[in-house]
C-alpha cells in the first residue's frame, strides 16, 4: 500500500491500480458492485470528514488508497476490500497503536472498513541508501511498534498458532507446486515450526506487524526513527518472527551466488542491530521463505518462487554439509 507522494498515479482520481483492480475483478459480481459504488462512498466520506480528494495512490492491492487533503492537513483514505479483513484487523491495530510505529489512525467508517489515515512520505523500498541502512530503519521502527498494546478484545493469531499454521501451508503448497525443493527442506521447516511453537511465551510476546517489509516501511520524520509502519497482519509473537522477514527478500542476482553465505552474513547483521539470537531467527526465516516462495509457485511467478524457495534450501544444505 502507498500512503505517501508516488508519481504513479492512475488516469482517474479513485481508479484502483491495476494489482488491486484485478483482485477487484476477481471477485466476480460482488467486486463489480463494489467497484460501481466507489464514487457514492468516496463523495460520502468526502462529505462526513471534510474532504478533498486529490488522486488515487498507484501501489495498493487490496484496497484503494486515495491522497486528499482535509483543510491544510494531507491525509490517505484507506477503503479496504470488503472480503480482505471481515474482522477489521488491521483498523483495531492501528485504533490501539494510536500512531506509535504505525500510521496514525485519525477516523473510520468501521461498517465499510474505510480508514482515515495520516499522509506518510515515500516506500523506504524507493529510497536512494543501501541495505544495511534499510536494515537499520526497519529494526528501529519495529522496536517502536513492538511497544503498541494489543487490540483488547481482537483475538490475534499466537507465535504458535502461526508457526504451525505455517508448516501447514508449506507442505499443501509443496505437494500442490510438484515438489519443488529437496524433501529434506519441508522437514527442516516442520522442525522449525514446532520449535518456535514450544518457544511461544505470551509473557514475552510482541505486537507483531507480520510483514515489515521495505514496501510496507513509510516515511514519517515526526516519528523517532524516521518510519511508520502500514497494512499490519497482527500477531502475538516472539520479535524474531518479524525480523525473518528481511531474510526473504533478495534481488534476483543471489541466484548466482553463494546463497547460503549471503544469508548468514545478512542473519548476523539483522542479529546485531535487533539484539537478537540467530537461532529463533533462522527458524522463522525457512517459514516464511518458503511459504512466499511456494505460494509464488502456485501463481507462476517463477523468478520470485526460485530465488526464496533455493534461499532456505541452500541454508539447510549447508548446515548438512557441516554436520557431516
Amino acid at each position: 500500500m502507498e500512503l505517501g507522494d508516488g508519481t504513479d498515479a492512475p488516469r482517474s482520481p479513485i481508479a484502483p491500480p491495476p494489482h488491486a483492480l484485478r483482485a477487484i475483478e476477481a471477485e466476480g459480481a460482488a467486486g463489480r458492485a463494489w467497484l460501481e459504488a466507489l464514487p457514492e462512498a468516496v463523495a460520502r466520506v468526502e462529505r462526513a470528514w471534510g474532504l478533498v480528494v486529490e488522486r488515487a495512490a498507484g501501489r495498493s492491492t487490496e484496497s484503494v488508497v486515495l491522497l486528499a487533503r482535509r483543510g491544510e492537513r494531507p491525509v490517505a483514505v484507506k477503503m479496504v476490500l470488503p472480503w480482505v479483513d471481515p474482522e477489521r484487523r488491521e483498523l483495531r491495530i492501528l485504533r490501539s497503536a494510536a500512531g506509535r510505529g504505525y500510521a496514525a489512525l485519525i477516523d473510520a467508517e468501521e461498517a465499510s472498513n474505510i480508514l482515515l489515515l495520516e499522509r506518510l512520505g515515500g516506500m523506504l523500498a524507493d529510497a536512494p541508501i543501501g541495505e544495511t541502512a534499510r536494515h537499520a530503519a526497519i529494526c528501529a521502527a519495529l522496536r517502536i511498534a513492538w511497544a503498541a498494546p494489543p487490540p483488547a478484545g481482537l483475538p490475534l493469531p499466537s507465535g504458535a498458532e502461526k508457526a504451525r499454521s505455517l508448516a501447514s501451508e508449506i507442505v499443501g503448497l509443496w505437494e500442490a507446486t510438484g515438489r519443488p525443493c529437496p524433501e529434506r527442506t519441508i522437514e527442516a521447516a516442520a522442525r522449525a515450526a514446532g520449535r518456535r511453537a514450544a518457544a511461544h511465551d505470551p509473557g514475552r510476546a510482541v505486537l507483531a506487524h507480520g510483514d515489515p517489509h521495505a514496501w510496507n516501511t513509510l516515511s514519517a520524520p515526526e516519528s523517532p526513527s524516521g518510519w511508520k509502519f502500514v497494512d499490519p497482519d497482527g500477531a502475538l509473537a516472539e520479535p524474531a518472527f518479524d525480523l525473518a522477514v528481511l531474510l526473504r527478500e533478495w534481488p534476483a542476482a543471489v541466484l548466482r551466488l553463494d546463497m547460503a553465505a549471503l544469508a548468514g552474513a545478512r542473519c548476523a547483521e539483522l542479529c546485531a542491530l535487533a539484539g537478537l539470537a540467530p537461532a529463533p531467527l533462522w527458524d522463522w526465516a525457512i517459514l516464511h521463505s518458503l511459504q512466499s516462495g511456494l505460494r509464488h509457485a502456485r501463481v507462476g511467478s517463477r523468478l520470485a518462487a526460485d530465488i526464496q524457495i533455493r534461499m532456505p534450501a541452500a541454508w539447510v544444505e549447508s548446515v548438512r554439509s557441516l554436520q557431516a
